[in-house]
């Protein structure tokens, strides 16, 4: 691989499994192997100005238009250039929480990860996804969150989930179809993707570590360094 913009995304089959975290840490790690790093949080898709139009459709429609997301985010990533940068995106890229949120269905969203292939070709995208059981993982969230969390999470699930026996079960099941269609979509369009499985049974360290082992054979072009979640 020569010189090119890495786009690295994390994401995972549930709140949270440690997305934030993780990403948190490899900021640090991938910049201690040499690489420039802009590190993107969930929360600055309403502060960035590159993703501006982003914003203002969330803030007047609470949805975005398909085709003002792929301009954008391919403005986004294109402006980074191709000198061996990362763009690294928490808990966003590939969008299909949101998108299946902003009440598109598995064909339309299938149409955006074609599209977003098509315009991202010269990107080398690799994403990572923190897998675990979701009724675990969810049991787990709800454990940590204030009270009433999960109530107001179901709340948020509930118009795609309407015949679900319990809030659990229409949480868990919106989860689950989530997560079938992101690693089929990821699968389709090539892209390197990296499984962390049982994240409800390891600490953050063992996420990192692991995260760190598999990514060293992602980025094959980064000199070697340790991957002790201390450093």
């Amino acid at each position: 691989m020569g010189r090119v913009t890495i786009l690295l995304a994390v994401t995972g089959v549930a709140p949270a499994v440690g997305v934030s975290t993780l990403t948190r840490s490899l900021r640090e790690w991938l910049s201690a192997r040499g690489l420039s790093v802009d590190h993107l949080e969930q929360d600055e898709v309403y502060t960035r100005a590159e993703l501006a139009p982003v914003a203002r459709e969330l803030a007047v429609r609470e949805s975005v238009a398909i085709e003002t997301l792929v301009q954008t985010i391919s403005d986004f990533v294109g402006a980074e250039g191709d000198d061996d940068s990362v763009i690294l995106l928490d808990s966003l890229f590939p969008f299909v929480s949101a998108l299946t949120e902003w009440g598109y269905g598995d064909y339309r969203i299938s149409g955006f990860f074609d599209e977003i292939a098509e315009r991202l070709s010269g990107v080398h995208v690799v994403v990572v996804y923190l897998d675990a059981d979701v009724d675990r993982a969810l049991r787990n969230a709800e454990a940590r969150e204030p009270e009433g969390w999960l109530d107001w999470y179901v709340d948020n699930l509930a118009s795609t989930t309407p015949d679900a026996s319990s809030p659990l079960h229409a949480a868990a099941d919106r989860l689950e179809r989530e997560r079938e269609l992101t690693l089929r979509l990821v699968a389709e369009h090539d892209w390197d993707l990296l499984a962390i499985p049982h994240t409800d049974e390891l600490s953050a360290d063992e996420i990192f570590a692991a995260t760190c082992r598999g990514l060293a054979d992602a980025l094959p072009d980064s000199p070697a360094h340790s991957t002790d979640s201390s450093d």
